[in-house]
């Protein structure tokens, strides 16, 4: 085949520079395809933030996470509130037990505000009574999360969907004797009766 390849193109150049032309072709479509497939371009971004959030105030953020958004009546539902740093400079925030620094709204399956359990009542007033309070610098885009079991302060024993929004005052940059409310992103949890009960 190398034979006759080589005699062909000393007979006719055409045939020869055509040959070349096609393969060349060839090779660069191959190249090509490989470098699409494999170039590693999504490697190099940064990765997107899955999680929801809330509007920003005064350079900072708030996202209500939870493991899971099902539970049966009973369960521990445990969430956690982040707040993140979105300014282009260090922000100042409390670093304390959750219930000093978040009030939370949880609207039941009816529809209406929840009050707090005669136990989380007092766990709150604890909270904001005796509890530690420092403050930590959040660069930016840093966060910083706390984890509370919302099952100790709120009654969630009625089967059904609940939705629970944290929110948190904060001194206005511009007027530090004003303050703001930031509030999270809304979480919907949904609460199931036990298996055992159903089966009854």
């Amino acid at each position: 085949m190398r034979s006759l390849a080589a005699s062909v193109g000393k007979e006719n150049p055409d045939v020869k520079t055509f040959c070349c032309s096609v393969i060349a072709v060839i090779i660069f479509s191959v190249l090509a395809t490989m470098a699409i497939a494999g170039d590693g371009s999504d490697k190099n971004e940064p990765k997107r933030d899955q999680h929801p959030w809330g509007q920003p105030v005064e350079g900072l953020r708030l996202s209500l996470r939870c493991a899971q958004t099902k539970y049966v009546v009973g369960d521990k539902i445990e969430v956690q509130v982040v707040i993140q740093n979105v300014d282009t400079k260090n922000q100042k925030v409390v670093d304390a037990h959750p219930l000093f620094i978040f009030d939370f709204q949880v609207m039941g399956p009816d529809g209406k505000a929840l009050p707090l359990s005669k136990r989380g009542g007092a766990i709150v007033e604890s909270a904001r009574e005796g509890g530690k309070v420092t403050f930590h610098n959040l660069k930016p885009q840093e966060e910083i999360a706390f984890s509370l079991d919302l099952s100790e302060i709120y009654d969630l024993q009625n089967p059904g969907q609940y939705r629970v929004t944290a929110i948190m005052d904060i001194q206005q940059q511009k007027d530090e004797d004003k303050w703001s409310k930031l509030t999270s992103n809304p979480l919907t949890v949904t609460i199931t009766e036990a298996k055992e009960k159903k089966d009854k």
